[in-house]
């Protein structure tokens, strides 16, 4: 558990690295997202994949959202037990998924706090 936990942030460093490195050059050369990744239906094949780096990558985005709903600036979207692990977010945010296909061409930030929120509402 420790060494997913050092894993997914060694990777959530390296993706908010890339992403201040990486655009300037992509976007010069005229490179354009697929609007598709950014999806619940594509997260949703990331977050149920059995291989590592696809739990990773899910692990890393969904560790990403719970820090930055944590931040002093912001009131927080949703209020899980202290308890609460990456893997029980993920659980809530799959089944959510999973409840909800008409959703699925919403952007994966937006349906992973409704889920978040819908399980853990701020009281």
């Amino acid at each position: 558990m420790a060494r997913t936990r050092t894993i997914s942030a060694l990777l959530a460093a390296a993706a908010a690295v890339a992403s201040v490195v990486v655009p300037a050059p992509l976007s010069a050369q005229g490179f354009k997202p697929d609007p598709k990744i950014a999806q619940g239906a594509s997260w949703l094949k990331i977050c149920m994949s059995q291989r590592r780096s696809d739990e990773a990558l899910c692990n890393g985005f969904i560790m990403g959202l719970e820090e930055t709903q944590f931040l002093a600036e912001y009131k927080p979207l949703y209020c899980p037990p202290r308890s609460f692990t990456v893997e029980d977010q993920k659980e809530v945010i799959v089944k959510f998924l999973k409840e909800n296909p008409g959703r699925h061409g919403e952007s994966f930030a937006r349906l992973a706090a409704d889920a978040m929120r819908k399980s853990f509402p701020c009281r």
